[in-house]
């Protein structure tokens, strides 16, 4: 037998072993790091620019869940940590005297994230305002923003879900079946969507139906079937897609509705989504730069994806007054003619018009008991004086 002798390995194998380790354990350290994700977030108030501190910052995943939240400090700023996982996330910024602002955003392929603000402050009363008006039944049947939405107990999981359970008037109207059809089309961010995403016509088709003898009760105090009372047809499918988190309101017009002169106006549900959120007839409603689950393509983002800015020119303000008294108008509808999204004046008879598009708008203003006003309003740069109007009283 021949014995063979082993030689020691060369050093320079040596040390490109060890280079191998320690290159390993640093991408192993590097990925541990990339669990965790920085969101930085700063607030300006959209007037004069200056930070808004104090603010209540929170990181939400879904509908509610709260996965942290702070206060920003003085200089307007809070840093925040979340999972850098593959789900989804929501910024939601809220302070007394300003409106709520929010921003969605995917948690991937990023160890730091910023966030800029512009907080739009809300009118203040400048006197006290004696309210004699009731809730607008209407609107109460009508219209929810995310507030309400947040806020419900019920379990939500799809835009259909919020119809049905938290406003059943918008699927026959107030008047119910006798009166007008079933939803007959979707709106999405003012364009009428003419086809569903085949992933919502494959859950419509499938849904469960309600037990015969289910019964629902509308706002008005008629009772009906409960298998009648559901979103069906393309409606559904088109709703099915969008999540409950991912709006921002909801309007519904019935057949009596005259205000929004475009086709299919009637009948009609309008959805506006939040910012940082997109529609795609691959998936539904989505959050904006993150790849679709059912082709893995990446979706397009705007230029400025980490960027909120709304500048204060937005923010057109509309005051409504008695004709005859020169008191403030609460209650009265602003509607924007062609979509047919609404705004409603506050106690101090003040709106803000930010929900119109830059350009041109044709806005039609209302309230019961008053002669409706239509006007044309202009959102520039250079057209940022308060618009007042004056209602007159029907004789």
């Amino acid at each position: 037998m021949r014995l063979v002798r082993l030689r020691p390995a060369a050093p320079a194998l040596y040390w490109l072993g060890w280079a191998v380790l320690l290159g390993g354990a640093a991408a192993a350290a590097h990925a541990q790091e990339r669990t965790a994700l920085q969101v930085r977030v700063r607030l300006a108030d959209a007037a004069t620019g200056a930070p808004v501190a104090g603010a209540e910052v929170s990181v939400v995943q879904g509908l509610r869940r709260a996965v942290t939240q702070a206060l920003t400090d003085d200089a307007g700023q809070r840093v925040l940590t979340v999972a850098a996982d593959s789900g989804e996330y929501q910024v939601v910024v809220r302070k007394i005297g300003y409106r709520r602002a929010d921003r969605f955003f995917p948690a991937v392929a990023r160890d730091t994230l910023t966030i800029l603000f512009s907080m739009t402050r809300i009118a203040q009363p400048l006197e006290a305002v004696k309210i004699t008006a009731k809730e607008d039944a209407t609107r109460k049947s009508y219209y929810i923003d995310d507030e309400e939405i947040a806020n419900s107990d019920r379990p939500l999981f799809t835009s259909v879900d919020i119809i049905e359970k938290l406003r059943p008037d918008m699927i026959w109207g107030r008047g119910g079946p006798t009166a007008c059809g079933k939803i007959s089309s979707v709106f999405i961010n003012g364009r009428r969507v003419l086809q569903a995403p085949m992933a919502g016509i494959i859950a419509a088709s499938t849904r469960a139906l309600p037990p015969a003898a289910a019964r629902v009760r509308t706002s008005a105090g008629r009772t009906i079937q409960g298998d009648k009372y559901r979103v069906t047809g393309m409606p559904a499918a088109i709703l099915s897609t969008i999540k409950p988190e991912h709006i921002a309101e909801m309007t519904y017009n019935d057949c009596f509705e005259k205000s929004a002169r475009v086709n299919r106006g009637a009948n009609a549900v309008f959805v506006i989504l939040k910012p940082g959120v997109g529609f795609s007839m691959d998936d539904g409603s989505y959050v904006i730069e993150t790849p679709s689950p059912r082709t893995g393509a990446a979706r397009p983002a705007p230029a400025e994806s980490a960027v909120v800015a709304f500048p204060s020119w937005r923010v057109r303000i509309l005051g409504v007054f008695d004709n005859d008294t020169g008191e403030s108008v609460e209650g009265v509808e602003v509607v924007d003619v062609l979509t047919g999204t609404k705004a409603t004046t506050t106690k101090t008879g003040t709106v803000s018009l930010a929900f119109l598009p830059e350009g041109g708008s044709e806005i039609r203003v209302q309230k019961a008991g008053y002669k409706p006003i239509t006007i044309e309003v202009l959102i520039s740069p250079r057209d940022t004086v308060p618009i007042t109007l004056t209602l007159a009283k029907n004789k």
